[in-house]
């Protein structure tokens, strides 16, 4: 549209210039000498006039010569003009184009994105129902496997109603405890013993050191069992860890042999007693043995030893009255 009223107005220019020049045109003669028209004939001009006469048509011919350039000029001008406009029209349109198709796209991804933030608040609000209900019921499985390890308690209970089913009650349990190890190692729990190993506390806690013969550091017994969860320790064993024994203390003398050396010392006088008793004894009996009277003495002599016998000496007197002394002390206490 715009090229098609540059064209308009370029036209009506060179019309202008076109009618500035026919005057010019129309003074010639015709073809026959003879006017177009019929006009009154008027006197002869005067020389002066005919001089400028004569130098009009040559001032008329430069100008339309001048004029002829500057409408070659203009019809170039106008088909570069029309060059750059038409250039000018196919980049707004390719413009246009290139803005309809990003529109386009644009309301392409402005819909996908409105999809996408639906479908992130769908999966948000599945996500929370979900972990809801695995919160819920995620130890169905296990619980599930645990049910026949209680079915069996309650039938070993049930066989177990009188003492003379204790061996069925033990065969029970044990086929209980059997299950139980082969449930747990369905979801790879799995029990170690720690007996007759070394200490480990990655893996054992010791409740007790107890003294042992056996290597310091030993596990003796396993109160708890430990279990590990997929080779990661899940709960350690709880054990009894061996020490050693302290060093013995040196043999002491015992107790009597002072109190001999007391006696020695005091010359042991119960003994002497006890051995002149036992010659008056020997004596009086040769006495009987000759018939020569003194039973009397003899028996009194045989008293007199048996009396010394029993008679406790002086140091062992003085260690039973200390004795009898830390006993009265004691119940005082």
């Amino acid at each position: 549209m715009a090229a098609n009223i540059a064209d308009d107005v370029i036209a009506q220019a060179l019309e202008s210039v076109e009618r500035r020049a026919k005057p010019v045109d129309e003074a010639k003669p015709a073809a026959g000498g003879e006017p177009v028209e019929d006009e009154p004939v008027e006197a002869a001009p005067a020389p002066e006039a005919l001089s400028e006469a004569a130098a009009a048509p040559a001032d008329s011919q430069s100008e339309l010569k001048k004029l002829s350039g500057e409408i070659r000029q203009l019809k170039g001008d106008l088909l570069e003009a029309r060059q750059a406009l038409r250039q000018r029209e196919a980049e707004l349109e390719a413009s246009q184009a290139m803005s309809r198709k990003t529109m386009e796209q644009l309301r392409e991804h402005h819909d996908r994105l409105l999809r996408a933030a639906a479908d992130l608040e769908n999966f948000k609000k599945r996500t929370a129902r979900e972990r809801e209900e695995a919160n819920k019921f995620g130890q169905e499985k296990l619980l599930r496997e645990m049910l026949p390890v209680g079915d069996n308690l309650d039938r070993a209970l049930e066989h177990a109603k009188s003492p003379a089913d204790f061996e069925g009650l033990k065969t029970g349990i044990q086929m209980t405890r059997k299950l139980f190890d082969k449930t747990l190692a369905k979801f790879g729990a799995v029990g170690f013993s720690a007996v007759g190993q070394p200490f480990d506390p990655n893996l054992h806690e010791a409740m007790q050191a107890v003294e042992s013969d056996q290597e310091p550091g030993t596990v003796l017994h396993e109160m708890v069992c430990g279990y590990t969860l997929h080779e990661r320790l899940m709960r350690p064993a709880m054990v009894v860890v061996a020490k050693a024994k302290p060093a013995a203390a040196p043999q002491e003398a015992p107790a009597e042999q002072p109190a001999a050396a007391e006696q020695a010392a005091a010359g042991q006088p119960g003994e002497q007693e006890a051995e002149a008793g036992a010659a008056d004894s020997a004596a009086a009996a040769e006495q009987a043995a000759a018939g020569q009277p003194g039973e009397q003495e003899a028996e009194a002599g045989a008293a007199d030893s048996a009396a010394a016998a029993e008679q406790p000496s002086a140091p062992e007197a003085a260690e039973t009255a200390n004795e009898a002394g830390e006993e009265k002390t004691a119940i005082e206490d």
